[in-house]
């Protein structure tokens, strides 16, 4: 895969692949090897791509899932070449899946491999939230959503547009009221995640009552916990759609 991919379309044709696998061949020491081209970002410039992102992750999934297989995901520069090539067919991957670029250094053609790593960072010039900003949260009824949207209003009296799937419930209503008590304001919407208009239509809502938003929150999630093998297209895609094509829309 690599840059302009498979956009927001759920990669259905890899999870099946996948999928048929782990069914038939969990316990075989299979190398599974993911090439991708000039679609991760190392610090060059290069803009990363969101398909290859969600093709790569359902590779590490399997990695987690399949501990007898090995399994490599490789991003090769663009325009690679044969020497490239070469060396991602003999990557030996990341025991945990974790992504590998390969890059071209004075020349030379070096290897880059993921990882997270403490850093200091200097104090912020400033705070990380506006003191009354306009916050809006994507999956803001419940859960994570709801937990910040009370945070935020106790701590910075931010006023809040909250977006869910639900229609204005009493459990809503209430939450609307405690975000109020706690020194916040708050509007709620109704709309799909995965539905640009629908979503359009609630954050507009949401400006004519507090004006420019400051901050976006996506939080929106189906949750659908199963392993590869129990998996199916259509679970899948849900949950999928929710997470790709409400960030796209909230972009």
């Amino acid at each position: 895969a690599g840059a302009g991919g498979e956009g927001l379309a759920p990669p259905l044709g890899l999870l099946a692949v996948l999928r048929a696998l782990k069914r038939s061949a969990l316990l075989d020491p299979l190398r599974i090897l993911a090439v991708s081209e000039a679609a991760l970002d190392v610090g060059d410039g290069d803009l990363p791509d969101p398909a290859v992102a969600g093709m790569l992750g359902i590779v590490r999934v399997a990695a987690r899932e399949c501990r007898r297989w090995r399994v490599a995901c490789v991003d090769l520069p663009a325009h690679p070449g044969d020497a490239a090539v070469d060396l991602a067919l003999a990557d030996p991957g990341d025991a945990k899946g974790r992504e590998v670029a390969l890059r071209w250094r004075v020349g030379d053609l070096v290897r880059l491999a993921a990882r997270l790593e403490r850093r200091a960072l200097p104090p912020a010039p400033r705070p990380a939230w506006r003191p009354g900003g306009h916050v809006a949260i994507v999956g803001g009824a419940g859960g994570i959503g709801a937990a910040l949207a009370e945070r935020l209003a106790a701590r910075n009296r931010a006023r809040l547009t909250l977006v869910g799937r639900s229609p204005e419930s009493d459990a809503i209503r209430a939450l609307l009221a405690r975000i109020e008590a706690a020194g916040g304001q708050a509007v709620y919407a109704s709309a799909d995640a995965a539905d640009p208009a629908a979503l359009a239509a609630a954050l507009a809502a949401g400006r004519d009552r507090f004006g420019p938003i400051h901050t976006a929150i996506h939080s929106a999630i189906v949750m659908q916990d199963r392993a590869l093998d129990g998996l199916d297209d259509e679970t899948f895609a849900r949950a999928f759609a929710v997470k790709a094509a409400g960030t796209a829309a909230l972009a």
